[in-house]
């Protein structure tokens, strides 16, 4: 089961086809508010080349972890009745509220990446951070060229500050290359 959520742009417009309007949220409990995201949910076999998308919601900006992990067991729930085994849910590490809601815990002290399937109890759920955004993660440090670092770490090593410019890391590669005694092999 794959997650995936992105930003969409705000505002309601109407919808000549039912006579109302659309761009509030689809959300039961939140319907009411301007949606910003659309959450999606979608199955994807692991043995055969395919992938269904079963599930969307328009969601407001916050407060929708448990209603996006209702909606989700919901996806589950249906998956397992018809006989699909979901293995794992592959997502990026953002919905952190509803992936607590499911019984995941992502934070640097409390990792918990398996928990007891609700529908399956030979077969736990799998969490599996999706390699697509850790990559997008990268490539926002190399653009930015720089890294902050967590508090913790700041404190351990009594560093400064907790922003590393690359600047300073390519001018210690210099210093390094050009000052350094280099080890090389000779024949004797």
């Amino acid at each position: 089961m794959i997650f995936d959520e992105m930003a969409i742009v705000p505002r309601v417009d109407p919808d000549p086809s039912t006579g109302g309007f659309v761009g509030w949220s689809t959300l039961e409990g939140c319907e009411q508010e301007l949606a910003t995201k659309a959450f999606t949910v979608l199955l994807r076999c692991l043995g055969k080349d395919w992938k269904l998308y079963v599930m969307y919601h328009f969601t407001p900006s916050h407060g929708t972890s448990k209603a996006t992990a209702r909606e989700s067991d919901k996806v589950l729930a249906q998956s397992f009745s018809v006989g699909l085994g979901v293995q794992g849910i592959v997502c990026d590490m953002g919905n952190r509220g509803m992936l607590t809601e499911i019984g995941f815990s992502t934070t640097k002290t409390r990792m918990i990446y398996f928990v007891p399937n609700p529908y399956s109890l030979d077969r736990p759920l799998r969490l599996i951070p999706d390699p697509v955004h850790v990559f997008k993660s990268m490539k926002e440090v190399l653009i930015n060229r720089y890294v902050c670092l967590p508090s913790d770490i700041v404190e351990l090593y009594n560093l400064p500050e907790n922003v590393v410019d690359f600047e300073d890391v390519d001018w210690l590669n210099k210093y390094q290359n050009e000052n350094c005694v280099q080890l090389k092999s000779v024949e004797i």
